[in-house]
């Protein structure tokens, strides 16, 4: 489904402009990610090897040694890299219609919400809604995030290893 300027509603997604968060394109990733994400929060602390493959397989990139404790949730999970040695732990939100970078040895708390969508970009035209994101990642490695929602061009919810990538 291309729009007006013939990219599809995903190709806008993921160059961060306006765009609808409809189409064929969109929904299988979503669907794709719902099938792994079922799949995923349903194991058990003894499946350790299957964890692993089914995360490889949902996010875009993870290196050596990464922890992701269930429930976890995300849009795409394509938009996801994980640097070695990170721990995300127990029902973080990573809303990955932007790029989503934690670099080596980063610990996120429980209950972390990583949110990309800008506010200020959300505009309404009729019954149809459009919207932006922009990527963020940690600075640094061996950064940590608490349990706060984390949102490009706000300080707030945000620690100094823990901060958007320009855009």
């Amino acid at each position: 489904m291309a729009g007006s300027d013939g990219r599809s509603e995903k190709e806008k997604m993921l160059a961060g402009v306006l765009y609808r968060a409809v189409g064929p394109e969109l929904a299988a990733d979503n669907l794709r990610a719902d099938r792994l994400l079922r799949a995923y929060n349903a194991t058990g602390a003894e499946e350790v090897e299957r964890r692993i493959a089914i995360v490889a397989e949902l996010l875009g990139a993870m290196g050596e040694g990464v922890v992701v404790r269930p429930p976890f949730h995300c849009d795409y999970g394509y938009n996801i890299r994980l640097g070695r040695g990170t721990f995300v732990n127990f029902g973080c939100v990573f809303l990955d219609v932007a790029a989503i970078e934690l670099g080596d040895n980063c610990q996120v708390g429980p209950w972390f919400r990583s949110t990309q969508l800008t506010t200020r970009a959300i505009r309404r035209r009729g019954s149809r809604v459009t919207r932006a994101a922009c990527p963020c990642g940690s600075a640094e490695t061996s950064g940590s995030a608490a349990a706060q929602s984390s949102c490009p061009g706000s300080a707030s919810g945000m620690t100094p290893s823990w901060a958007p990538v320009a855009w």
